[in-house]
């Protein structure tokens, strides 16, 4: 099953990408504008998914970890930056944040451009300097010369040591021009006045009978041809005099039918530009140049039918499930075939892309960019190469199973709010985002991986819902809509969860939602043991959030929500996970929060969790029965998740280091006994055993069944009633 549109996997991914990628050796200027450039996407990827103020964007540790994989200046500079800047003060509480290191980070990649454009600058030579070069001659250095075509398996030999005699170096002769058409060497293709005279048909006959290239008109195939010199009219590398007749040659007439799937919408918004760019499709000596979606959102690569059918692609039959953000499910049976695509410039640079799917269902939208426009608009733009491209359709969306060819290689260039930015991928650069000056071509906004049906088949939809709800016994709409997972995760809760006694208080205790056929977990103690050495260097810096988090750790272990366990104990383990942990501060109040999706050995817990289904009474249906009645009730449940047990052969997989501060000693073990914030599938199960618990005792007790079931979202009570009694 495919997925599309899933931000809190997106957000995550990219998160877990870049805190375990490796780390930028001293001197790297590009590893550096890389490390830049994945810092700025992720915190622009934080910001629009789940807000500024989002705990991701202001967690210190992220920093911390980030700043290890850069040399030791730069951890330095950055601490010097804080304290001009005032993001770190004496006495406060305040720590430096994601949004901080990425701003840190382009100021330094701009320094870094400007120093060494200023380094590759030649002094200028004195006069004492230019009579010693005149009075004595260096020997020089003897080197071989290659010419490129293109960029796969080049190498550069080696320098030859100094020769005694300087050698005798011939000048290079130009190239003597060429007419294939006159077959002279007077005038080129584009000055011949005979060939500019002969109309497109005749030009393309010409190259067809003679089998000529359509980019050069010469002696060899388009996939040969080192043409290097772009068309004055569109970009494209082909002369100027066969513009027309290569436009020809690469142009597909594309029927559209009624049942099509468009991938995105067809009615385009027009004042959103998606990121396209031109690329050259190739298959052995086929090609075809034509425009390519990147789209990060989507996990599959997709390419349609009329660029399979003129690249000649052979594949293995498939049949894809997609699901749209509207939970839409569309069986989609095509195949999966390999191709390779380049830049429209550079077409030497080829990646390859293995299973894409195509299907004759598929369609993508028309695409417009106002490149000129744009520039003038919008001043970050101007020097950056963009080419215009009016109602073209593309022939290639490439998703994040490529995110070589969709991710930035250089940083994000961006203007004002609300704005167009420009971004630098493999495949050259596109622009991404609204643009004011454009106008609406359509009342309706678009959305990316949408699928529309047809009346009649919504009709039979609904319709069908409608059989499935209205039978005897009754069904509930939610159980009724469930997905698979959900379904698993209803399962495990009904099968595996059962009522134990804490100091003689019985409680529920509910299963971690195990994803089916999820994988043995381990990630020792030296997984996370880097974390809390960092975060004990922090805290030794604050003694007062040091005191905090000690009172924080003690009040767990002082309600047995986290007991200590021996050595013994972890070894005997089938399984353990250990969790990273931080203190996070928020309107006055610190509270130690667990990261269980802390990634160790490409495996996370949440990953291999379910969320399982939302047992709560939607919020809206909540605060409107608030409002019907005249007393209002209002409630909560005081620590609702650290109210529900966990089962023993669950409690292995939520371990955690600490040591009071006390780095002489090692570090104590702690493992969670309790339901802990964080973990994917807690407000399923809290939710679960507060349901299962009025259920269970439902007899007399009917309005608080109606209350818990109606009444609460989550750990929130709203209800009103029409009098006090």
């Amino acid at each position: 099953m495919q997925r599309y549109g899933q931000p809190r996997q997106l957000v995550q991914g990219e998160l877990n990408a870049i805190l375990n990628a490796p780390a930028v050796k001293a001197g790297d200027y590009q590893g550096i504008e890389d490390f830049a450039a994945a810092v700025g996407t992720l915190v622009g990827m934080l910001s629009t998914m789940q807000g500024p103020t989002s705990a991701e964007l202001q967690c210190g540790s992220h920093v911390d970890t980030l700043l290890t994989k850069l040399p030791v200046n730069f951890r330095d500079a950055f601490a010097e930056y804080c304290f001009t800047r005032g993001i770190i003060q004496s006495g406060s509480d305040r720590t430096y944040t994601l949004p901080d290191l990425s701003e840190w980070l382009e100021r330094k990649v701009q320094t870094l451009q400007v120093s060494r454009r200023i380094g590759a600058r030649p002094p200028e030579p004195t006069h004492a300097d230019s009579r010693e070069h005149r009075s004595v001659k260096q020997p020089r250095v003897k080197s071989a010369t290659i010419l490129l075509g293109n960029h796969q398996g080049a190498q550069q030999p080696n320098p030859a040591p100094p020769s005694s005699t300087p050698p005798q170096f011939k000048k290079r002769d130009r190239f003597k021009p060429y007419c294939p058409y006159c077959n002279n060497q007077e005038h080129y293709l584009n000055a011949c006045s005979d060939f500019v005279k002969l109309t497109n048909n005749a030009k393309a006959d010409w190259i067809k009978e003679r089998k000529r290239c359509w980019r050069c008109g010469r002696g060899h195939t388009s996939d040969n041809c080192t043409l290097k010199k772009p068309c004055s009219t569109c970009g494209e590398q082909h002369l100027s005099v066969l513009h027309d007749v290569a436009q020809t040659e690469t142009v597909l007439t594309v029927s559209t039918s009624p049942s099509m799937i468009y991938i995105d919408q067809i009615s385009h918004s027009g004042r959103v530009m998606l990121k396209v760019v031109p690329v050259r499709l190739h298959n052995g000596k086929k090609t075809l140049s034509t425009y390519a979606v990147l789209d990060d959102g989507s996990e599959r690569t997709i390419i349609l039918p009329a660029a399979v059918h003129h690249l000649g692609l052979k594949g293995k039959e498939e049949i894809l499930s997609l699901r749209t953000i509207r939970q839409d499910k569309v069986q989609v049976k095509g195949a999966t075939v390999s191709l390779k695509v380049s830049p429209l410039t550079k077409k030497g640079m080829k990646h390859d892309i293995q299973h894409a799917f195509t299907a004759a269902e598929l369609n993508l939208a028309e695409q417009s960019c106002a490149a000129e426009n744009l520039k003038r608009s919008y001043q970050h733009l101007r020097d950056i190469p963009l080419l215009s491209y009016n109602k073209v359709k593309p022939m290639l969306l490439i998703g994040s199973d490529n995110p070589h060819l969709i991710t930035p290689v250089s940083p994000v260039r961006s203007g004002p709010i609300g704005g167009p930015v420009a971004v630098c991928t493999a495949l050259g650069w596109a622009v991404q985002g609204p643009a004011t000056f454009l106008q609406h071509s359509s009342g309706e906004n678009s959305c990316l991986h949408s699928s529309f049906l047809s009346p009649s088949e919504e009709l039979h939809q609904h319709v069908e819902s409608l059989w499935k709800l209205d039978t005897l016994p009754f069904r509930n709409s939610k159980e009724v809509i469930r997905s698979g997972e959900d379904k698993a995760a209803m399962e495990q809760l009904e099968q595996k969860t059962i009522r134990v006694t804490v100091d003689g208080v019985p409680r529920y205790a509910t299963p971690l939602l195990r994803k089916p056929n999820a994988p043995t977990l381990h990630a020792p103690s030296t997984a996370v043991m880097a974390l809390l050495r960092a975060t004990e260097r922090r805290l030794a810096t604050n003694p007062e959030q040091s005191s905090v988090y000690n009172e924080e750790i003690n009040k767990l272990e002082k309600a047995g929500y986290a007991v200590k366990i021996d050595a013994d104990q972890v070894s005997r383990s089938r399984e353990s996970w250990f969790l990273p942990h931080h203190l996070v501060s928020h309107n006055g109040k610190a509270r130690v929060v667990f990261n269980c999706s802390f990634n160790y050995q490409q495996a996370c817990l949440n990953n291999n969790l379910l969320p399982g289904p939302t047992l709560s009474a939607p919020l809206l249906g909540v605060l409107l029965r608030f409002r019907e009645q005249s007393v209002a009730i209002s409630g909560d449940i005081r620590g609702m998740f650290h109210q529900v047990r966990l089962l023993p052969e669950d409690q292995p997989l939520l371990r955690f280091l600490w040591r009071d501060g006390e780095k002489e000693h090692s570090p104590d073990v702690y493992e969670w006994r309790v339901l802990p914030f964080g973990t994917t599938c807690s407000p399923c199960c809290a939710t679960y055993a507060l349901q299962r618990h009025v259920q269970d005792h439902s007899e007399g007790n009917e309005d608080v069944v109606q209350s818990v079931l109606q009444s609460f979202y989550v750990d929130n009570c709203l209800q009103s009633l029409q009098s006090h009694y």
